[in-house]
């Protein structure tokens, strides 16, 4: 963490390696972005496969942007929320405003498909008073083409500063601006031309009857307002989708090449066979000149020149002659079942590769059910669950700088919604199994993917989580214990040992006021037995 610099040089040398790392990471960006769309052209080997590549970036195929759709669709922002009214009523205010939503779906989409995302929150609105309003405060997603953070360098873990790029101005008068984020404040900068990577050409960016304070850009909150999601690896990330680059490229080429293979099934080549010995001229009449090689002088009509005109005709049902060819045919394309056997192989190796299920790939549309698909997206969950924890860091920095510029302390809590969700017949039958076997029904409804809302409001936290087959289960047992009770076999501290749940529950009540109809007693009073009443 740094406050922004006082000198121009400083600010400068910061802006020198934000830059820098922003032109090196670059070509990894791009080729990220390239593979998730399937523009990505081939190396040719010649001048045919030029041509090939062409045709092939006008009409994509692309398999590798699957990882990166089947995992982020698994992290969905459920909620933001913060202690304390202010705090929550804050928070509400400002993810409406900002459609957050729909925003944080396209955030994390990018985060997956780029290995990084930034995301800047903008305090520019400004009330009567000066104070920041939260309708105005903006979240913004940055692409990591003109976006980066920078971070010591000696762990790699601290975030030093951010910076942002991007050209303004003209196409007579371009200018490079830029804005630097630091802890206190963010600094605008700016330069004359278009794509200026030179630091040492920037100047800092006020008015003309302002003053060089004004170019820094002052907040409360002590965070930097620039905010970092880095998707497996640190400091920076590594895209979803990296390990189908090598399959990504090889189905380029096999779909660029049977589109030429489509291309000669429907346009056939043909060849011809000349005779030659055969009347190459369309002449076959003495009385139509003496240019024919058998054509003797003897017979000669006074006519030199062959005769030019075409006799033959393409009609449906007739016969065509052509002259001089002695035999015609068609060249043979070749079939399309080797290029899709190998393409075949290749979706097969990214989804082994990428761990995601095959049946995301299928293209025969099968889809397994029940038990075989939560095993088959097993890691691709775990996938999902990593970055959900990277991502829940994320999604509480840029709220701890909202709060932060409002002056509101508070603690905040990130929700997603269930990667999965067992609503199936199987799936149900597990939860109920896992009950049967002992496991707590809030956490057998959380491991089927419910949210902690939905289990909270079907069992608060105040009454016992019973599902009806083990009310059923509890009433027979508690029949048998109380029979085992008046045997003397057990008492009562043991039975309430036995089925904790229940009897913490009678002792809220107890403490907290009897229910309607309900007579109470004690939490310490024992519980008195025929015999001993006797």
């Amino acid at each position: 963490m740094a406050d922004a610099p006082e000198d121009l040089a400083d600010i400068r040398r910061d802006l020198e390696r934000g830059l820098g790392l922003i032109a090196k990471m670059a070509p990894d960006y791009v080729l990220a972005r390239e593979m998730y769309d399937g523009t990505r052209a081939e190396q040719a080997t010649s001048r045919a496969a030029e041509t090939i590549i062409r045709q092939a970036k006008d009409a994509p195929l692309s398999f590798a942007h699957i990882p990166v759709d089947v995992i982020a669709d698994k992290v969905e922002l459920a909620s933001i929320t913060g202690t304390g009214a202010a705090a929550k009523k804050a928070l509400e205010t400002w993810a409406e405003a900002n459609d957050l939503d729909d925003e944080s779906v396209d955030w994390i989409r990018k985060a997956c498909m780029f290995g990084d995302y930034y995301v800047v929150t903008d305090p520019t609105g400004l009330d009567v008073d000066g104070s920041f309003t939260v309708e105005d405060i903006d979240s913004v997603g940055l692409s990591p083409l003109s976006t980066v953070r920078v971070y010591d360098k000696k762990t790699g873990r601290f975030p030093l500063y951010g910076v942002h790029v991007w050209d303004a101005g003209t196409k007579d008068q371009p200018i490079t601006k830029a804005i630097l984020y630091y802890d206190d404040a963010s600094v605008k900068v700016y330069a004359e031309g278009a794509n200026v990577s030179d630091a040492d050409l920037f100047e800092l960016d006020y008015s003309a009857d302002g003053e060089p304070e004004d170019a820094y850009l002052e907040h409360d909150g002590g965070k930097m307002l620039l905010a970092h999601l880095a998707i497996g690896g640190k400091p920076y990330g590594v895209p979803v989708h990296r390990k189908a680059y090598g399959p990504q490229d090889a189905i380029t080429k096999i779909s660029a090449n049977n589109l030429v293979n489509v291309e000669a099934q429907g346009l056939p080549s043909r060849w011809a066979l000349v005779d030659p010995n055969a009347e190459i001229d369309d002449d076959i009449d003495d009385d139509f000149g003496t240019d024919g090689p058998d054509t003797l002088p003897a017979k000669a009509d006074g006519r030199r020149d062959a005769t030019t005109g075409r006799r033959t005709r393409v009609v449906p049902g007739a016969v065509e002659y052509l002259r001089g060819v002695k035999e015609t045919g068609t060249y043979e394309a070749a079939t399309s079942d080797p290029f899709l056997a190998n393409m075949e192989w290749y979706v097969r190796a990214m989804a082994v590769a990428c761990g995601v299920a095959l049946f995301e790939f299928d293209l025969n549309g099968e889809q397994p059910s029940g038990e075989a698909r939560r095993r088959a997206e097993g890691r691709s969950n775990r996938a999902a669950a990593r970055i959900k924890r990277q991502a829940t860091g994320f999604f509480r920095e840029i709220a701890d700088t909202v709060l932060g510029v409002l002056g509101i302390s508070a603690d905040v809590q990130i929700a997603f919604n269930p990667s999965e969700t067992s609503t199936d017949k199987e799936g149900l039958e597990l939860v109920a199994l896992k009950v049967k076997a002992g496991v707590p029904l809030r956490t057998a409804l959380l491991e089927a993917g419910y949210t902690d809302t939905q289990v909270a409001l079907w069992y608060p936290d105040d009454a016992p989580a019973l599902s009806p087959d083990l009310v059923t289960m509890l009433a027979t047992a508690l029949a048998a214990l109380g029979n085992a009770q008046t045997l003397g076999a057990i008492d009562s501290a043991g039975i309430a040992a036995m089925i904790p749940e229940v009897f913490r529950y009678v002792e809220t009540v107890a403490d907290e006021g009897a229910l309607p109809g309900v007579e109470t007693r004690p939490a310490t009073a024992a519980i008195v037995t025929r015999r001993e009443a006797a």
